[in-house]
């Protein structure tokens, strides 16, 4: 009990940043104003919906046109807003925007809350802030998850998880040295002094069970697979993967397969994910109630 108080108390402290916004955020705040209203309800749209579009569940429907609201998704799910780069046309926009919402409807499940947004802290970028090389990336500087315009598809989670990581660390269950809550781009397998609350100790344990099972395997891949901040956001994203699972279909837009994860070495087969599970299970439970 005295933990959940604790992160309410912290909590009104994320509100209050979220009110005084820090430079950076009032730098793209007209930007994103802007690009929100630039998709319209004409045009091909439903045509590139039924033929080119990145979908994320076999069993979308092509909705109307007019259902797209995005003031009424950025409040659904507390979101800061949507950011669109110049190179994404008009059906090409439409398509990532539905999307992306039904990946956060399937978000807001596995997370039991609506606030992904954490309360109007974090935006999603289409096409706009892309990153040499990275499908996908997330900036804490500006609080901003892109997907990039060609193979962003299956990454919502990965940089869904970094967010996680980020604000709850920095916001709810603070250390001096860490703003993550992983402890960051550290490729320590045990981070000691990585010291908190309920929420910083869980999530010490799960990187640490998992960055041991890939330890040996992964002994000669470059450091970034090796960060912990990165294995929380791959574990984090294989976990949406088998919760997806479990109700029996996939979401092409929020995550990669399953199999894709269990064959892969960077992430964990179904045995090693079994082991890993409960703890994670554990640690969503307490993320959710710093979130709400």
């Amino acid at each position: 009990m005295q933990q959940e108080r604790d992160c309410d108390n912290e909590i009104s402290s994320l509100e209050k940043e979220n009110i005084k916004c820090n430079q950076k955020q009032e730098e793209m705040k007209g930007k994103l104003t802007d690009t929100n209203n630039t998709i319209n309800k004409g045009g091909r749209a439903e045509k590139y919906w039924r033929h080119k579009s990145v979908k994320s569940k076999a069993s979308s429907p092509v909705r109307n046109k007019d259902e797209i609201d995005l003031q009424k998704i950025l409040q659904r799910y507390n979101l800061k807003g949507f950011e669109f780069g110049n190179w994404l046309n008009n059906d090409e926009r439409y398509d990532r925007v539905l999307a992306c919402e039904d990946s956060l409807a399937e978000l807001a499940k596995i997370m039991g809350t609506n606030n992904l947004g954490m309360n109007a802290l974090v935006g999603i970028a289409f096409g706009a802030r892309g990153s040499k090389g990275a499908l996908a990336h997330y900036e804490p500087d500006y609080n901003m998850i892109n997907i990039t315009k060609e193979k962003g598809d299956g990454c919502l989670a990965h940089e869904f998880g970094h967010a996680l990581d980020y604000n709850i660390g920095r916001y709810v269950d603070q250390h001096k040295h860490y703003n993550y809550l992983s402890g960051g781009r550290s490729i320590a397998v045990s981070l000691d002094d990585n010291i908190g609350g309920k929420i910083r100790n869980n999530m010490n344990l799960v990187v640490e069970l998992a960055a041991k099972i890939l330890k040996d395997r992964i002994k000669d891949f470059p450091d970034y697979w090796h960060r912990r901040t990165e294995i929380f956001a791959r574990l984090f994203e294989q976990y949406c993967a088998y919760k997806l699972k479990q109700e029996g279909y996939r979401d092409k837009f929020l995550t990669s397969s399953w199999q894709d994860y269990v064959d892969s070495p960077v992430y964990w087969s179904s045995a090693e994910f079994a082991k890993l599970l409960p703890a994670m299970d554990t640690l969503i439970k307490n993320m959710k109630v710093a979130m709400k």
